[in-house]
């Protein structure tokens, strides 16, 4: 995964980890907080996560109820001088497996927005 997130950061990308609380998520794959997955965590091109349920316990910030979670957010302060209250993106169904799935939802609706403030 690390050598996955260099490369986005390399064409200045942005990376999401997909369904961390999945099956085959990183949750359950890489269980507790070893130092290998808060780098990935805290790497400059993550930006997001993607959870499978609207549900999920899963931030890695405050509130998340499990604390080595929790720690993921000030680590990413300390690590890449994020603001206090600044969060890895938590997205649901956001992304494609084929390029016709793209801009829909896990229904097949067209779901695209775009929101400039």
């Amino acid at each position: 995964m690390l050598d996955c997130l260099n490369l986005i950061e390399k064409y200045n990308g942005i990376g999401v980890l997909a369904h961390v609380d999945g099956s085959n998520g990183l949750e359950l794959k890489i269980p507790k907080m070893p130092p290998h997955k808060l780098d990935i965590l805290c790497h400059k091109a993550l930006l997001g996560i993607e959870v499978r349920d609207s549900s999920s316990p899963v931030t890695y910030a405050e509130g998340d109820p499990e604390e080595g979670r929790v720690r993921v957010s000030v680590e990413r302060q300390k690590r890449l001088g994020t603001a206090e209250r600044e969060f890895l993106a938590r997205t649901l169904f956001s992304d494609a497996h084929t390029l016709e799935g793209l801009g829909k939802n896990a229904k097949g609706n067209s779901r695209i927005f775009s929101e400039y403030k």
